[in-house]
């Protein structure tokens, strides 16, 4: 006996046809309507034995007795616990900024730059925890590049510590010049995050930098963008927006997509802003226009993608419709944040807010109850155990969980996720198309 599993979602496409798409094997399908009704709402799964081996094979149908959660969860399980050491760590080398943006996760934070002895003692605590000899660094802050020596420092001790280094920066841009681009090729800095909001002025009354910078940001940051692309260095721009005012962020994508969309060093991305004020659903209808618009500007959404990844994976990444391992890749017991003091987060949105930390370098990891929060198989919520999208988002956001509501939680797709699987749908069959013209 066959029962249809839970997790999957259907796009009605007309009245004799329907869109399936499994969010656990990512199989998707059209049946014709009236046989969609018998096997996925009146459950009359042994009317079709031609279909029962193919649905069984794209994960749609499972045999009765099966525990599709518990399948998910040992997945979960064996991924939190396989981790072999410390591969990739979140630094904030300064919680200070030079710029003075009104909606910054650091507002209420502790400010400062890391000490010598900080530096000395993480170079120690990654060293003891590295045990492959190979690190992936996240620079971030504060603004990084105001702590450039620090930087150098860790780098180095790592390195002379047979420590293989791969690194990526969070930055505003305004402090790149020609000799942190020389310290760039050091750090084997691998792409560099720049927000930039808005252009013009608009952008230098946002960003609020100290002293005559003000003045000049935007146009200093845009040809320190076009500095950093001629030296081939890969430049992500992240356009952050207010879902009321979604036309700043719309003039904006077009501005830099206009200007570098033909280099293939050159991503960007729209995301909304964390204002409490706005609505969620709000949030989740803009966010959505902007995919589309990404889209078509040919820019894929996630903006992590693995270069190696096939065709079908970046797709599916484009549409965040790919299923994951984990809710969060810091559910690796090895996996830390860590603020200008060396205290340890389970997220870089914690740093520099003490009440959120699970230990420090000096004296080790604390093992609480926000730590165990991330480092579990468990779902935080057990309510997810009945969501479709379970597969894709595993639980989802356990940082947004903590710091805003339960529904912050969820994937942001969430509510429009059938409109999703059409647009992948029709992209798909616009390849298909492609590929048999060329054939």
């Amino acid at each position: 006996m066959y029962q249809v599993t839970k997790f999957f979602v259907s796009y009605q496409l007309n009245e004799n046809e329907v869109l399936v798409y499994s969010t656990l094997t990512t199989s998707i399908f059209v049946l014709e309507y009236k046989i969609y009704v018998d096997i996925f709402e009146k459950q009359n799964i042994e009317k079709y034995p031609e279909y029962i081996p193919e649905l069984l094979e794209m994960g749609i149908l499972y045999e009765v007795g099966e525990d599709e959660n518990q399948k998910l969860q040992d997945i979960r399980q064996k991924l939190v616990e396989e981790e072999r050491g410390m591969k990739s760590i979140t630094i904030a080398p300064t919680m200070s900024c030079n710029a003075r943006c009104y909606y910054c996760f650091e507002n209420g934070s502790t400010k400062g730059n890391m000490s010598y002895e900080v530096a000395k003692q993480l170079v120690k605590f990654i060293d003891e925890n590295c045990i492959e000899r190979k690190l992936a660094i996240s620079w971030f802050g504060g603004e990084p590049l105001l702590a450039v020596n620090t930087i150098d420092y860790i780098t180095k001790e790592l390195t002379k510590r047979g420590i293989e280094i791969s690194s990526t920066i969070t930055s505003n841009g305004s402090l790149v010049n020609n000799e942190i681009i020389k310290k760039f090729k050091k750090w084997n800095v691998r792409r560099i995050q720049i927000t930039v909001d808005c252009i013009g002025e608009e952008y230098n009354k946002i960003k609020n930098y100290q002293g005559e910078l003000n003045k000049k940001a935007f146009d200093l940051v845009e040809s320190n963008i076009d500095l950093l692309l001629k030296n081939k260095i890969r430049v992500h721009i992240r356009v952050n927006y207010n879902p009321k005012q979604t036309e700043i962020a719309e003039r904006t994508l077009e501005y830099f997509y206009k200007k570098h969309h033909k280099n293939p060093l050159f991503y960007m991305y729209a995301a909304p802003l964390d204002l409490k004020e706005i609505e969620e659903e709000l949030v989740d209808n803009k966010f959505l226009g902007f995919m589309k618009k990404l889209l078509d500007y040919g820019y894929e959404y996630n903006s992590y993608l693995n270069e190696n990844d096939d065709n079908t994976d970046k797709l599916l990444n484009s549409f965040m419709i790919a299923p994951s391992p984990v809710s969060c890749y810091m559910s690796y017991k090895y996996r830390f944040a860590v603020d200008n003091n060396g205290d340890l987060y389970k997220c870089h949105r914690f740093l520099g807010r003490k009440q959120y930390s699970c230990g420090n370098i000096f004296k080790g990891v604390e093992e609480n109850e926000i730590y165990k929060s991330f480092c579990t198989s468990n779902l935080v919520d057990k309510d997810c155990n009945n969501c479709r999208l379970l597969p894709i988002c595993q639980g989802g956001c356990n940082a947004n969980r903590i710091l805003y509501n339960k529904k912050g939680a969820c994937t942001p797709i969430k509510d429009f996720i059938e409109q999703l699987i059409y647009m992948y749908y029709k992209e798909l069959s616009r390849k298909e198309e492609i590929d048999n013209e060329k054939n």
